[in-house]
């Protein structure tokens, strides 16, 4: 999941290693285990993904309007997942 640096501080901040996972309307829908940030290297994600690097893209202009990082762990669902 791309994050921003605002979320990256708060995490470390924390000092905790589970992270949950809510919705905009602020309800807790699964917890990430055993959390992992990284770099989100935008450029090599697009080029190894499309070849390309074109900006008017949907899916690379969506890769380039994601937070600078990235963060990643174990999910647990809470609930059945609805669409």
């Amino acid at each position: 999941l791309s994050i921003t640096d605002f979320t990256k501080a708060q995490v470390e901040k924390s000092g905790k290693q589970h992270v949950a996972l809510v919705t905009r309307m602020g309800h807790t829908v699964a917890i990430m285990r055993n959390v992992e940030i990284y770099d989100n290297r935008k450029e090599e994600i697009v080029t190894r993904m499309y070849g390309v690097i074109d900006p008017g893209h949907p899916y690379i202009h969506n890769i380039y309007m994601g937070g600078d990082y990235l963060i990643g762990g174990e999910v647990e669902l809470l609930d059945r997942i609805r669409y």
